[in-house]
């Protein structure tokens, strides 16, 4: 999993937001999951929104609802497991 994040960092420098932006928010909610399930939650989180407003922005609103849902997955871990993200 580790490897796929730097995969997916690689591949949001090779497809920028401005020319591309369904594609970048498709890559932060995969890196964000795979950040996730490495238990880096913080970024994921900050990637999960980005990607969210993307989605929200460009009229997927299934693929916003589901960041937002991913979001708030990873927000009941960190209650669960009692940390706290800043």
């Amino acid at each position: 999993l580790a490897q796929a994040v730097e995969i997916y960092e690689e591949l949001l420098a090779a497809r920028p937001r401005a020319l591309d932006p369904l594609g970048h928010a498709r890559i932060l909610h995969n890196q964000a999951n795979a950040l996730a399930h490495l238990g880096i939650f913080s970024p994921a989180l900050h990637k999960l929104e980005e990607a969210h407003k993307l989605f929200h922005w460009h009229g997927e609103p299934g693929l916003a609802a589901a960041a937002l849902e991913q979001a708030q997955q990873i927000n009941e871990k960190i209650a669960a497991a009692g940390s706290r993200v800043d």
